[in-house]
């Protein structure tokens, strides 16, 4: 795949102030991150997504009406395990994409 020129630049100006091997390792992070936002972002990952959220609000409402169960609790637990490290996942890459964005100024 051919780089274009102004990517090229960029490419130059983020080793400048970040050194090679930062540079190299922010954009390999960003790439595996960006695949999962946009994995996650695609109708389907929308539909899983909603999928979670709704089991996870059905669950709290069996906690709320008092009809839960200790299999109950324990999804709960799961589902926002699940939610968490797709969220911790979510703003790493917008974390590591404004670094790059400022290291491009």
């Amino acid at each position: 795949m051919a780089i274009s020129e102004q990517d090229r630049i960029n490419l130059q100006k983020l080793t400048r102030k970040m050194g090679s091997e930062n540079a190299r390792m922010l954009l390999s992070v960003l790439g595996r991150e960006k695949a999962f936002v946009d994995a996650i972002t695609s109708p389907l990952g929308e539909e899983l997504m909603s999928d979670v959220v709704n089991s996870l609000e059905a669950r709290f409402e069996l906690v709320i009406n008092e009809k839960d169960n200790p299999e109950t609790r324990a999804e709960i637990r799961v589902l926002r395990e699940i939610l968490r490290k797709w969220q911790k996942k979510i703003n790493q890459y917008e974390q590591n994409k404004e670094k790059l964005m400022k290291a491009l100024k």
